[in-house]
């Protein structure tokens, strides 16, 4: 097994993963709900609901300001991977939804995949062949950060906000920030994204602006 994949080596963000399993649905029975198809009942945000629930018992449980908001992050963005789950079942790509979710997430992110797959097992008898199929799933997801999204988030962006200044006159506001998060998004798609491609992309973006 790989040992990247269950974090054996780091008992401090193991446990932490441990705890925001236990934290993870506490907001359920104060988060809004609303009626479903047939009895079942829909838990509206309940989500970021029990993270911040959960950032407050760290804090009075003494965690560290950062394990408080590591397991705040891992509980409010737990159910991201259920989603690229579904989306991949279906024969969706969801290279550039699991990017955007790095984006989010950044070192967190596999400690919210492990986080998803005890959760996701938990929920399941058994030997239940979903929890193969999951598990599976989350270690592609694994592998992909590990070998590929981490490394190339190392490397300097071809362009930045001076370019956009310089090249296109452009000031910061909302758009420009887009303009920089789509390039940067793009650059952990590709291998390679040159400065010449870069720009390209930006002269792209802005012609749909208009």
């Amino acid at each position: 097994t790989d040992p990247q994949f269950y974090r054996a080596s780091n008992t401090t963000r193991t446990t932490l993963v441990k705890w925001a399993v236990l934290f993870h649905d506490i907001g359920r029975p104060v988060a809004p709900r609303s009626a479903g198809a047939g009895k079942s009942v829909h838990y509206c945000a309940h989500t970021a609901t029990s993270a911040v629930m959960a950032k407050k018992i760290c804090h009075r449980l003494r965690f560290s300001s950062r394990q408080a908001n590591t397991i705040e992050s891992i509980i409010r963005h737990h159910r991201q991977p259920f989603y690229l789950f579904k989306a991949a079942q279906k024969k969706a790509s969801i290279q550039k939804a699991f990017i955007r979710f790095f984006m989010r997430c950044g070192d967190t992110t596999p400690d919210i995949l492990l986080h998803a797959l005890a959760v996701f097992s938990g929920r399941r008898s058994t030997g239940h062949p979903e929890i193969q199929k999951f598990s599976d799933f989350v270690l592609g997801l694994m592998q992909t950060y590990t070998s590929v999204l981490r490394p190339r988030s190392s490397l300097p962006s071809p362009i930045n906000g001076d370019v956009l200044i310089a090249e296109f006159g452009l000031a910061p506001s909302p758009l420009f920030q887009r303009i920089l998060r789509l390039v940067a998004e793009e650059r952990l798609a590709r291998d390679v994204l040159t400065r010449s491609e870069a720009i390209k992309l930006v002269e792209s973006l802005l012609k749909q602006q208009k």
